[in-house]
Protein backbone atom coordinates (compact mmCIF):
# COMPACT_ATOMS: atom_id res chain seq x y z
CA UNK A 1 0.00 0.00 0.00
CA UNK A 2 1.39 3.59 -0.97
CA UNK A 3 0.93 5.87 2.15
CA UNK A 4 0.33 9.82 1.32
CA UNK A 5 3.18 10.92 4.12
CA UNK A 6 1.79 14.88 4.49
CA UNK A 7 3.53 18.07 5.42
CA UNK A 8 2.49 19.11 9.09
CA UNK A 9 1.37 23.32 8.39
CA UNK A 10 4.95 23.99 10.48
CA UNK A 11 6.88 22.59 7.25
CA UNK A 12 4.94 24.78 5.18
CA UNK A 13 4.93 28.10 6.79
CA UNK A 14 8.44 27.79 7.90
CA UNK A 15 10.49 25.67 5.57
CA UNK A 16 13.90 25.17 7.17
CA UNK A 17 16.89 23.34 4.80
CA UNK A 18 16.74 19.26 4.45
CA UNK A 19 19.31 17.25 5.35
CA UNK A 20 19.37 14.14 3.35
CA UNK A 21 21.51 10.89 3.48
CA UNK A 22 24.02 11.96 0.77
CA UNK A 23 22.65 16.05 -0.34
CA UNK A 24 21.32 18.99 1.52
CA UNK A 25 18.44 20.92 0.22
CA UNK A 26 18.09 24.67 -0.22
CA UNK A 27 14.23 26.25 -0.26
CA UNK A 28 14.72 29.14 -2.39
CA UNK A 29 11.02 30.43 -2.28
CA UNK A 30 8.18 30.47 -5.70
CA UNK A 31 10.57 28.55 -7.06
CA UNK A 32 9.84 24.89 -6.95
CA UNK A 33 10.47 23.98 -3.43
CA UNK A 34 7.47 22.65 -1.96
CA UNK A 35 7.10 19.77 -4.70
CA UNK A 36 10.66 18.58 -4.12
CA UNK A 37 10.39 18.62 -0.57
CA UNK A 38 7.39 16.66 -0.63
CA UNK A 39 8.67 14.29 -3.30
CA UNK A 40 12.00 13.98 -1.38
CA UNK A 41 9.79 13.21 2.01
CA UNK A 42 7.93 10.60 0.45
CA UNK A 43 10.78 8.78 -0.82
CA UNK A 44 12.76 8.55 2.12
CA UNK A 45 9.38 7.71 4.60
CA UNK A 46 8.38 5.08 2.11
CA UNK A 47 12.01 3.46 2.27
CA UNK A 48 12.31 4.12 6.17
CA UNK A 49 8.71 2.09 6.33
CA UNK A 50 10.09 -0.86 4.28
CA UNK A 51 12.98 -0.97 6.93
CA UNK A 52 10.82 -0.86 9.65
CA UNK A 53 7.33 -2.39 8.82
CA UNK A 54 6.16 -2.46 12.46
CA UNK A 55 6.33 0.62 13.09
CA UNK A 56 2.84 1.94 13.07
CA UNK A 57 1.36 3.94 9.59
CA UNK A 58 -0.05 6.97 11.79
CA UNK A 59 3.29 7.67 13.87
CA UNK A 60 5.70 7.66 10.92
CA UNK A 61 2.63 10.11 8.89
CA UNK A 62 3.43 12.69 11.98
CA UNK A 63 7.13 12.26 12.36
CA UNK A 64 8.69 15.26 11.36
CA UNK A 65 9.65 16.77 14.71
CA UNK A 66 9.58 15.19 17.79
CA UNK A 67 8.37 11.81 16.69
CA UNK A 68 11.11 11.92 14.46
CA UNK A 69 13.39 12.69 17.31
CA UNK A 70 11.95 9.70 19.54
CA UNK A 71 12.11 7.30 16.65
CA UNK A 72 15.88 8.41 16.18
CA UNK A 73 16.34 7.86 20.50
CA UNK A 74 14.49 4.66 20.34
CA UNK A 75 16.89 3.25 17.31
CA UNK A 76 15.38 4.75 14.48
CA UNK A 77 16.92 6.96 13.06
CA UNK A 78 15.50 8.53 9.70
CA UNK A 79 17.50 9.62 7.01
CA UNK A 80 16.86 12.68 6.35
CA UNK A 81 16.01 15.74 8.90
CA UNK A 82 14.56 19.25 8.78
CA UNK A 83 16.82 21.85 10.23
CA UNK A 84 14.73 25.21 11.19
CA UNK A 85 17.42 28.21 11.04
CA UNK A 86 17.54 31.51 12.56
CA UNK A 87 16.77 34.48 9.99
CA UNK A 88 19.98 35.85 8.88
CA UNK A 89 18.42 39.69 8.40
CA UNK A 90 19.05 40.36 11.82
CA UNK A 91 17.27 43.22 13.15
CA UNK A 92 14.30 43.20 11.06
CA UNK A 93 10.86 43.09 12.48
CA UNK A 94 8.96 43.46 9.41
CA UNK A 95 10.45 39.75 7.69
CA UNK A 96 9.12 36.89 8.40
CA UNK A 97 10.07 33.05 8.22
CA UNK A 98 13.68 31.93 6.81
CA UNK A 99 14.75 29.56 4.37
CA UNK A 100 18.21 28.47 5.60
CA UNK A 101 21.07 29.59 3.39
CA UNK A 102 24.51 27.49 2.36
CA UNK A 103 25.85 29.54 5.05
CA UNK A 104 24.02 28.28 7.65
CA UNK A 105 24.78 24.51 6.51
CA UNK A 106 26.43 23.14 9.68
CA UNK A 107 30.27 22.23 8.42
CA UNK A 108 29.49 18.61 9.49
CA UNK A 109 26.87 18.16 6.39
CA UNK A 110 29.17 20.56 4.31
CA UNK A 111 30.62 17.64 2.58
CA UNK A 112 27.43 16.47 1.01
CA UNK A 113 25.93 18.22 -2.60
CA UNK A 114 23.89 20.75 -1.92
CA UNK A 115 20.87 21.49 -4.15
CA UNK A 116 18.73 23.60 -5.03
CA UNK A 117 16.07 24.74 -7.23
CA UNK A 118 15.78 28.10 -9.50
CA UNK A 119 13.50 29.64 -11.55
CA UNK A 120 13.11 32.40 -14.25
CA UNK A 121 13.30 35.80 -12.67
CA UNK A 122 10.80 37.30 -14.64
CA UNK A 123 8.14 34.77 -13.67
CA UNK A 124 9.55 34.56 -10.13
CA UNK A 125 8.46 38.11 -10.09
CA UNK A 126 5.10 37.83 -11.52
CA UNK A 127 4.31 34.77 -8.68
CA UNK A 128 5.81 37.15 -5.96
CA UNK A 129 3.08 39.61 -7.07
CA UNK A 130 0.87 37.12 -7.44
CA UNK A 131 1.37 34.95 -4.07
CA UNK A 132 0.61 37.69 -2.21
CA UNK A 133 2.89 36.96 0.87
CA UNK A 134 4.14 40.68 1.17
CA UNK A 135 0.38 41.28 1.79
CA UNK A 136 0.12 39.39 4.79
CA UNK A 137 3.62 40.34 5.75
CA UNK A 138 4.16 43.21 4.99
CA UNK A 139 8.02 44.49 4.66
CA UNK A 140 7.40 48.00 5.27
CA UNK A 141 6.34 49.12 8.80
CA UNK A 142 2.57 50.86 9.11
CA UNK A 143 4.27 54.51 8.99
CA UNK A 144 5.39 53.94 5.91
CA UNK A 145 2.77 51.70 4.27
CA UNK A 146 0.12 54.76 4.93
CA UNK A 147 2.47 57.51 3.31
CA UNK A 148 3.23 55.66 0.67
CA UNK A 149 1.03 53.08 -0.13
CA UNK A 150 -2.04 54.50 1.27
CA UNK A 151 -4.10 51.74 -1.26
CA UNK A 152 -2.37 48.98 0.26
CA UNK A 153 -2.79 46.07 0.09
CA UNK A 154 -4.24 46.62 -3.91
CA UNK A 155 -1.32 47.05 -5.31
CA UNK A 156 -0.70 46.99 -9.19
CA UNK A 157 2.10 45.32 -10.77
CA UNK A 158 3.66 48.72 -11.03
CA UNK A 159 2.67 49.60 -7.43
CA UNK A 160 4.67 46.33 -6.14
CA UNK A 161 7.66 46.68 -8.05
CA UNK A 162 7.77 50.55 -6.03
CA UNK A 163 7.07 48.55 -3.16
CA UNK A 164 9.49 46.16 -3.30
CA UNK A 165 12.26 48.72 -3.69
CA UNK A 166 10.93 50.58 -0.78
CA UNK A 167 11.63 46.86 1.10
CA UNK A 168 15.23 46.66 0.08
CA UNK A 169 16.58 47.96 3.22
CA UNK A 170 15.30 45.85 5.20
CA UNK A 171 16.47 43.26 3.44
CA UNK A 172 19.94 44.07 3.63
CA UNK A 173 22.30 43.57 6.99
CA UNK A 174 21.30 46.09 9.62
CA UNK A 175 18.79 47.62 7.35
CA UNK A 176 21.10 49.37 5.02
CA UNK A 177 20.65 51.33 2.14
CA UNK A 178 22.23 48.89 -0.85
CA UNK A 179 25.39 51.21 -2.78
CA UNK A 180 23.88 49.34 -6.32
CA UNK A 181 21.21 49.63 -8.66
CA UNK A 182 19.77 45.68 -7.32
CA UNK A 183 16.88 43.71 -7.20
CA UNK A 184 15.06 41.48 -4.19
CA UNK A 185 15.71 38.48 -6.00
CA UNK A 186 19.37 39.14 -6.17
CA UNK A 187 19.79 40.30 -2.44
CA UNK A 188 17.97 37.25 -1.44
CA UNK A 189 19.75 35.36 -3.78
CA UNK A 190 23.15 36.14 -2.33
CA UNK A 191 22.13 35.40 1.28
CA UNK A 192 20.99 32.18 0.11
CA UNK A 193 23.83 30.98 -1.90
CA UNK A 194 27.04 32.73 -1.32
CA UNK A 195 29.93 31.99 1.38
CA UNK A 196 29.82 35.25 3.31
CA UNK A 197 26.45 36.59 2.43
CA UNK A 198 26.41 39.44 5.07
CA UNK A 199 30.12 40.43 4.07
CA UNK A 200 28.84 40.51 -0.06
CA UNK A 201 25.61 42.85 0.99
CA UNK A 202 27.82 45.08 3.14
CA UNK A 203 30.14 46.32 0.50
CA UNK A 204 27.41 45.67 -2.58
CA UNK A 205 27.94 47.99 -5.87
CA UNK A 206 27.52 48.02 -9.16
CA UNK A 207 30.79 47.58 -10.12
CA UNK A 208 30.96 43.85 -8.05
CA UNK A 209 27.38 42.80 -9.64
CA UNK A 210 29.17 43.33 -13.02
CA UNK A 211 32.23 42.20 -12.00
CA UNK A 212 33.22 38.21 -12.16
CA UNK A 213 34.02 38.12 -8.63
CA UNK A 214 30.70 37.24 -7.89
CA UNK A 215 31.39 33.35 -10.17
CA UNK A 216 34.33 33.13 -6.68
CA UNK A 217 32.20 34.01 -3.77
CA UNK A 218 28.92 32.00 -4.76
CA UNK A 219 29.11 28.58 -2.93
CA UNK A 220 29.22 25.27 -4.60
CA UNK A 221 25.33 24.88 -5.25
CA UNK A 222 23.93 22.69 -8.02
CA UNK A 223 20.73 24.15 -9.58
CA UNK A 224 17.99 22.24 -10.65
CA UNK A 225 15.78 24.44 -13.17
CA UNK A 226 12.16 24.77 -12.24
CA UNK A 227 10.61 24.52 -15.38
CA UNK A 228 11.80 20.87 -16.19
CA UNK A 229 11.56 20.37 -12.44
CA UNK A 230 10.55 16.43 -12.76
CA UNK A 231 12.77 15.69 -14.84
CA UNK A 232 15.90 17.33 -13.27
CA UNK A 233 14.93 15.75 -9.41
CA UNK A 234 14.59 12.30 -11.13
CA UNK A 235 18.09 12.58 -12.53
CA UNK A 236 19.35 14.26 -9.21
CA UNK A 237 18.06 11.91 -6.61
CA UNK A 238 19.11 9.02 -9.72
CA UNK A 239 22.97 9.91 -9.22
CA UNK A 240 21.33 9.65 -5.35
CA UNK A 241 20.67 6.34 -5.59
CA UNK A 242 16.92 6.43 -6.15
CA UNK A 243 15.32 3.03 -7.89
CA UNK A 244 13.48 3.26 -10.92
CA UNK A 245 10.30 2.69 -8.84
CA UNK A 246 11.06 5.89 -7.25
CA UNK A 247 12.07 7.75 -10.50
CA UNK A 248 8.48 6.72 -11.72
CA UNK A 249 7.29 8.40 -8.70
CA UNK A 250 9.01 11.76 -9.28
CA UNK A 251 7.44 12.11 -12.73
CA UNK A 252 4.06 11.46 -12.34
CA UNK A 253 3.82 13.12 -8.98
CA UNK A 254 1.88 16.01 -9.59
CA UNK A 255 3.48 19.55 -9.77
CA UNK A 256 2.58 21.78 -6.06
CA UNK A 257 0.75 24.82 -7.40
CA UNK A 258 3.42 27.22 -5.80
CA UNK A 259 1.80 30.38 -6.49
CA UNK A 260 -1.49 30.21 -6.53
CA UNK A 261 -2.87 33.84 -5.64
CA UNK A 262 -5.18 34.47 -2.55
CA UNK A 263 -7.62 35.68 -4.64
CA UNK A 264 -6.49 39.27 -6.19
CA UNK A 265 -7.09 39.79 -9.87
CA UNK A 266 -3.83 40.42 -11.40
CA UNK A 267 -2.72 42.25 -14.75
CA UNK A 268 -0.37 39.84 -16.13
CA UNK A 269 0.79 41.44 -19.37
CA UNK A 270 4.24 42.71 -19.28
CA UNK A 271 5.70 45.95 -20.41
CA UNK A 272 8.79 46.74 -21.70
CA UNK A 273 9.50 49.24 -18.42
CA UNK A 274 8.68 45.92 -16.12
CA UNK A 275 11.37 44.06 -18.09
CA UNK A 276 13.64 46.32 -18.08
CA UNK A 277 13.85 46.51 -14.17
CA UNK A 278 14.11 42.76 -13.49
CA UNK A 279 16.57 42.57 -16.07
CA UNK A 280 18.47 45.09 -14.75
CA UNK A 281 18.15 45.00 -10.87
CA UNK A 282 18.32 40.75 -11.06
CA UNK A 283 21.32 40.86 -14.09
CA UNK A 284 23.62 39.40 -11.13
CA UNK A 285 20.78 36.78 -11.06
CA UNK A 286 20.92 35.86 -15.22
CA UNK A 287 24.67 35.89 -15.30
CA UNK A 288 25.22 32.80 -13.04
CA UNK A 289 22.35 30.80 -14.24
CA UNK A 290 23.76 31.81 -17.75
CA UNK A 291 27.30 30.43 -16.16
CA UNK A 292 25.20 26.94 -15.29
CA UNK A 293 23.24 26.89 -19.03
CA UNK A 294 19.86 28.53 -17.86
CA UNK A 295 19.10 31.05 -20.21
CA UNK A 296 15.77 33.57 -19.58
CA UNK A 297 14.53 35.41 -22.63
CA UNK A 298 12.54 38.33 -21.89
CA UNK A 299 8.60 37.56 -21.84
CA UNK A 300 6.40 39.01 -24.77
CA UNK A 301 5.24 42.48 -24.03
CA UNK A 302 2.05 44.15 -24.96
CA UNK A 303 3.56 45.17 -28.31
CA UNK A 304 5.16 42.48 -29.43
Amino acid sequence: MRVEWPYGHEEKDRQGMLIADSFVLLNLPRSGSSFARTVIQHIYMERFHRRNPLIPVSVLAGALGLQKRLLTRHGFPMDFRELMLPNLQEGNEYQHGQHGGWSQIPRKYLNREVVSIIRNPYERTLSGHRHRWWARHPILGPDVLSAEFPQFPNLSFDDYLRFQDFGLARRMPNGQRADANVGPQTVQFIWMFFKNPKQTLETLTDEYLDSDRIFDDIADVTFLQNERLSDALAAFLQRHGATDDEVRYILTHKRVNASKSDGAKQDTTWTPKWISYVREKERMIFRILASRGFFYAPPLTSVD
